[in-house]
């Protein structure tokens, strides 16, 4: 595999707390001088990215879509690995999000990666979460994270609708609200959880005037 192999060992925490919390979605940032880097992984069953991590480099506006290699387990935690093979394609993008260009010294890739991991917090609450898909919405966008989202292009709620019988809500429709509707962690938290005991999905559009304004007014309003 070509590539410089890094472990991010500090993802462990959180990864662990979202499997035990079936919260199956990470986004969160590290800045590192003037760069920006939001990790990103998505592992519902449902995620055929489940085994990638994405790194958005929101300065420079591109994604680094890396493959992830060893055990990711809620079960075994001190096994857990989160290898990746930074190219030097990758290694040039992050020194364009660092604004490096030049310079008499090096750049020395592994000394920043192990900052940029020593800076991954331990714990990711619900509403850092929702602060990061909001704030980083326009990476959901990218054609990288094309099988993040269901139907990427349609980020206008319509509100509930009914589930074909033996089905389950997808992950990549419900992490939409995250993403596109503003409101306090909590009553999202509250309205997909009725949303599941209900057998209710969520329908959303790429038409705005389909948009249900009275059902997001109310939810970011409580």
């Amino acid at each position: 595999m070509a590539g410089f192999k890094f472990d991010f060992s500090r993802l462990n925490a959180i990864y662990v707390d979202a499997l035990l919390n079936e919260r199956k979605t990470i986004v969160f940032e590290v800045t590192q001088g003037i760069g920006i880097f939001v990790f990103m992984l998505f592992f519902s069953e449902e995620d055929e990215s489940k085994d990638q991590l994405f790194l958005f480099l929101a300065r420079t506006n591109k994604m680094l879509a890396l493959k992830m290699y060893g055990r990711h387990s809620k079960y075994e935690q001190e096994r857990n690995m989160f290898s990746v093979f930074v190219t030097a394609s990758n290694e040039a993008d992050i020194k364009e999000e660092l604004g490096i260009s030049g310079g008499t010294s090096p750049f020395d890739l592994s000394l920043f990666l192990s900052a940029l991991n020593n800076d991954i917090p331990q714990t990711l609450p619900v509403a850092a979460l929702h602060e990061y898909c909001h704030k980083h919405s326009k990476a959901f966008r990218k054609p990288e994270l094309g099988n993040a989202v269901d139907e990427a292009h349609k980020i206008h709620l319509i509100g509930p609708k009914n589930l074909a019988p033996g089905t389950t809500a997808r992950e990549k429709t419900l992490r939409k609200l995250y993403i596109y509707v503003k409101a306090a962690p909590g009553v999202l938290e509250d309205f997909l959880t009725s949303l599941k005991a209900s057998g209710k999905t969520l329908a959303w559009s790429a038409n705005p005037a389909k948009e249900n304004s009275d059902l997001r007014k109310m939810l970011c309003s409580l």
